[in-house]
Formats: C-alpha cells, sequence, structure tokens
C-alpha cells in the first residue's frame, strides 16, 4: 500500500489592494459608529438639560405655532425680538406683532413639531438654543387620502432675560 499525501491548501496572500479595501470599510465602520454615538449623547439625555426654563420654552414656543396660535408666540418674544424664516422677517413689535401673529395664525393645518433637540448653550444668558424641527402640511390630491409635504430645517434661537423672565429674543428657521 502506498500512502497518499494531499497536498496543504494554500492561503490567498492579501494583497496591498486587499488591504486598503478593508481597511477603508473598517474606517467607514468606525466613523459611523462614532458619528451615532455622538448623535446619540447630543439628543437623547432630556432630563439633563443645563437650563431646563430655557428647554421649556423653546418647545412652548414651537407649541404655539402648532396651535397656530399667534398671540402666544408674540407673547413669548421680547419687544424687540424677531422671526426669520423663509417668508420674511418679522418683528415682535408694533405692526411686526400683528404681522407675526397673523402669519402664525394663518398656518392652522400644518404640523409643528421638534424632532431633535433643543440643545443649550448653557444656563447663562443670552443662550443660543438649535433644534431640528419638522413642519408637515397635509395636501389633499386625491380622492383615496391625503399626501404630506414636509420641511425639515434647523430653528435658532437666542434666549434673553428681561426682568426674571426668559424670552426669545430671535428665532431663525432654514431649510438649508
Amino acid at each position: 500500500m502506498t500512502a497518499s499525501t494531499t497536498p496543504a491548501p494554500v492561503q490567498p496572500e492579501a494583497t496591498p489592494h486587499t488591504r486598503g479595501w478593508l481597511a477603508t470599510v473598517v474606517a467607514l465602520l468606525v466613523g459611523v459608529a462614532i458619528g451615532l454615538g455622538a448623535g446619540w449623547l447630543l439628543f437623547s439625555a432630556e432630563s439633563t438639560s443645563v437650563n431646563p426654563e430655557a428647554e421649556a420654552l423653546v418647545r412652548d414656543f414651537v407649541s404655539a405655532w402648532d396651535a397656530g396660535d399667534g398671540d402666544a408666540v408674540v407673547a413669548l418674544m421680547t419687544d424687540d425680538g424677531v422671526v426669520r424664516n423663509p417668508k420674511g422677517e418679522f418683528l415682535a413689535s408694533g405692526d411686526g406683532a400683528a404681522s407675526l401673529a397673523d402669519l402664525v395664525d394663518s398656518t392652522p393645518g400644518l404640523e409643528y413639531t421638534i424632532t431633535q433637540g433643543p440643545i443649550l448653550s448653557g444656563a447663562d444668558t443670552p443662550i443660543q438654543a438649535w433644534a431640528i424641527q419638522e413642519i408637515i402640511e397635509p395636501d389633499e390630491t386625491t380622492a383615496e387620502g391625503f399626501l404630506e409635504t414636509t420641511w425639515v430645517g434647523l430653528g435658532t434661537y437666542r434666549i434673553e432675560d428681561v426682568d426674571g423672565t426668559l424670552l426669545i429674543a430671535e428665532f431663525t428657521w432654514d431649510t438649508q
């Protein structure tokens, strides 16, 4: 009887091309993991707000827009407050206050929500706040139902202390 020997399988060698591809995939996965972790840290801890009163002010402001309550929006702003959005610039005093209230009152049916945030710059005023916000407009297009138009943008706020009350001095919302 003769013994048969089977040659050992040959392991393919890693080429520079293979190593480069693997390094790219690993770097991409690490980058995604870091990005997701940072996002989770920024947007997950509502109970650790540096200023719960300022956070509540931002939420109340968005809720007033959602309710279509122009007087409430104006009441949450300083006398020299300003709102900037794609429709223009609106002042919170004088004739501007009436125009701002009319703008808010003219948007029934729009749904205003905060999808992430707000993130506050700190506890001392003036406070800067940022929130990812969404506006949904129902749009009746078919007899079978509704389609929606959704705008997502960044709301930025400058909050000031006026005689012990936090108020919004500036609000800008843009989709860019």
